[in-house]
């Protein structure tokens, strides 16, 4: 019985690179580094699940604007804003 002693040899680990042009690149943000490199925090995006009285309720306002869900969540959360900036 013979004992080895290897190093374990690990795959050179690829820096990720945008997708080429052309290709979609809604997933994909360039961050600066480094000092005096002003970076805004991120915007947020959500993905949220609401239950049947929240889905019905969003539903009808929806029909009643004629605004599309992610406009309809943006006024809603505009008017929540100008109600506690008073």
């Amino acid at each position: 019985m013979s004992t080895t002693t290897e190093r374990a040899v690990l795959p050179q680990q690829r820096i990720p690179e945008p997708p080429p042009a052309g290709s979609d690149r809604s997933k994909w943000r360039s961050v600066g580094r480094g000092s005096g490199v002003p970076q805004a925090p991120p915007l947020v995006g959500v993905e949220v699940h609401f239950d049947r009285e929240q889905s019905d309720w969003l539903t009808a306002d929806r029909e009643r604007t004629g605004l599309e869900y992610g406009a309809l969540l943006k006024k809603l959360v505009d008017e929540a804003r100008g109600r506690n900036a008073t």
